[in-house]
């Protein structure tokens, strides 16, 4: 009833078609009651439904629904696989029967060899490529064949379905322009090359490209695209007074003659110049490695330099000439670093880091780095720093030392000593109880003492400075001081000059002078002499006491100036007793001993 409503409410032309579809209706006749359906006013359309159909094919055991596809549309893998098997198509009977596939129509031949390209198993729904050149001929993503969908009684489904071939068509090598996300940074010079186009296509034969007209073509002029596919720039681009986005439209022509045309967009991008900041320094593999961080913002061109400014002396003009400019040699997304070689001397290096293209020059804070070279030459045998922000290194020959105020070092064995930079041959080292000291890598701790014309071995189990003397044949510490003394501070007959206290080596020199009626009457102790003015080394701590003997006179008698012969002679320990006695009587009876050198004579 509500289908005859509508055609009732149509009018004009329209009403008449109407009404001859209201008088075909009511010819049709109900269904014979013996084949159990009722008629009459039960038999109306209102009662008829597509489940009563069902169940009366169920019971009759008659064919009445024709097969259902249930997935119109597939895409192949995004990669090739073995046998080339796009996808399945699936589809089901409402009857439950077994169902079969074939394809009808529109299964596309394109390079006319009889075959088509597209293969469907019958019994699976299994899609796959047969022809693979048809395939590399396709100038579509999509093919629409016509599909039929088949039971066993013989009725079947016809519908056009869609395979999607767009990832496939490109890896069997069709022709296309890339959609790519092209950029070029500006005020890179007319001719740069901003990208190569496939110039080789599939079947080994070459793409020849060119500027076409079209959409997408308004900035063609501003570039040069060579027949091979390679796209250069034909203007110098600047980022702050040009358009950003540049658009051409290229068309590419394979050796088969196919064509493909599209139109691409690139982006002018700003270039900035980085922020640097200098790092630290060190030594490696003897050469003096400087490091760098920076912060890109965004893009820095193709013409990016990046590196240090280095001098011996402080830089108080980066701009100025004769600075040694040293490039990275490698570089990271936020750091770079660079080598170079030291100089004989070694020393304290300054240097910046820079970076600069041609947006502009930015430099870091100024720094320092000392290397401290002991050995002479070229090669860098001395050692490595213990952490970055100490003065002390760690030498393979010559241990831990520390540089903070080089030439001069604190060597942990040897203490302060003075590098003279100009060795040519070894190490001269200057100690201020030892003098000038030689020594090489392969000879320490054994130095040559220059000032002794002597080998001597420090040693290295001790942090206080200790000498072995080959010569005499005992280990020493030429920092502490040796004593040269006496037992009495004070003498009634006269004075010496020279006590006090010296260094190993040191040349000391005693005097004795004598008081009015006084004779000079030897040294004893650790030296025997006659003599009232003595040298020497001060090899280690001496006692070295000086005697007077009194000359009768006044009221000083022979029995008190005997008695002070007798207490002198019996300091000079290199006397026998005898020989004691012998000089007293020689005293006695001569007034002057040749055995132990006395006099009372005024001399």
């Amino acid at each position: 009833e509500e289908e005859v409503d509508q055609l009732l409410g149509l009018s004009g032309a329209e009403a008449e078609e109407a009404q001859q579809i209201i008088n075909s209706s009511a010819e049709i006749e109900s269904l014979p009651d013996e084949i159990g359906i009722p008629s009459g006013e039960e038999s109306s359309a209102a009662s008829f439904s597509a489940e009563a159909l069902e169940e009366l094919s169920s019971i009759e055991d008659i064919n009445v629904f024709a097969p259902v596809l249930s997935n119109p549309e597939i895409s192949a893998p995004n990669e090739f696989n073995d046998d080339l098997v796009i996808g399945t198509f699936l589809a089901s009977d409402p009857e439950g029967d077994e169902v079969t596939f074939s394809i009808i129509g529109d299964n596309p031949d394109f390079d006319s060899d009889g075959v088509s390209m597209l293969l469907i198993h019958p019994e699976s729904g299994e899609i796959s490529i047969i022809d693979f050149d048809d395939l590399r001929l396709m100038t579509d993503d999509v093919i629409s064949p016509i599909l039929r969908v088949s039971d066993s009684q013989g009725l079947y489904t016809d519908e056009v379905v869609n395979i999607d071939l767009s990832d496939w068509t490109y890896l069997a090598g069709r022709l296309e322009i890339p959609d790519l996300a092209l950029t070029i940074p500006e005020n890179l010079p007319i001719g740069t090359v901003v990208h190569h186009f496939d110039a080789v296509d599939v079947y080994g034969g070459s793409i020849v490209y060119s500027f076409v007209s079209g959409e997408g073509d308004i900035d063609n002029g501003l570039f040069t695209l060579e027949e091979n596919g390679t796209l250069k720039t034909n203007i110098v681009f600047d980022y702050e007074s040009d358009n950003n986005i540049a658009e051409i439209r290229i068309q590419a022509i394979d050796s088969r003659f196919n064509l493909a045309e599209d139109f691409l967009q690139i982006q002018i991008t700003d270039v900035f110049v980085p922020s640097v900041q200098t790092g630290s320094a060190n030594v490696v593999d003897g050469l003096l490695t400087l490091n760098a961080t920076l912060n890109r913002f965004g893009d820095n061109g193709d013409e990016l330099k990046l590196g240090f400014l280095v001098d011996r002396a402080p830089i108080e003009n980066p701009e100025a000439s004769g600075l040694n400019n040293v490039l990275s040699n490698t570089e990271s997304e936020s750091s770079y670093t660079a080598v170079m070689d030291l100089d004989s001397r070694g020393g304290v290096y300054y240097y910046i880091a820079f970076a600069e293209n041609d947006e502009g020059l930015n430099y870091g804070l100024q720094q320092s780095f000392l290397a401290p070279k002991i050995t002479a030459g070229n090669e860098w045998q001395d050692g490595v720093q213990v952490d970055d922000y100490s003065g002390w290194w760690n030498s393979p020959w010559l241990g831990l030392y520390h540089t903070q105020s080089y030439p001069w070092i604190y060597q942990k064995n040897l203490g302060w000593v003075f590098i003279h930079l100009e060795s040519s041959v070894g190490s001269w080292l200057y100690h201020p109880r030892l003098g000038w000291l030689w020594t090489m890598p392969d000879l320490f701790p054994h130095l040559f003492l220059s000032k002794r014309n002597q080998w001597v071995h420090v040693n290295q189990s001790t942090a206080k400075t200790t000498i072995y003397d080959y010569q005499e044949e005992e280990w020493f510490e030429p920092d502490t001081p040796i004593r040269i003394f006496t037992q009495e501070e004070s003498h009634a007959g006269g004075e010496v000059t020279g006590y006090g206290d010296y260094y190993r080596w040191d040349p000391v020199i005693l005097e004795a002078k004598t008081n009015a009626n006084y004779n000079f009457a030897g040294w004893s102790g650790g030296i025997n002499s006659m003599e009232p003015i003595i040298e020497f080394e001060a090899l280690r701590d001496i006692k070295v006491d000086a005697s007077f003997l009194a000359i009768p006179y006044g009221n000083v008698g022979a029995k008190e100036v005997l008695g002070q012969a007798r207490e002198i002679l019996d300091k000079m320990k290199h006397l026998t007793e005898a020989e004691k006695e012998l000089s007293l009587a020689e005293l006695i009876l001569y007034g002057k001993s040749k055995t132990s050198g006395l006099s009372i004579f005024k001399e």
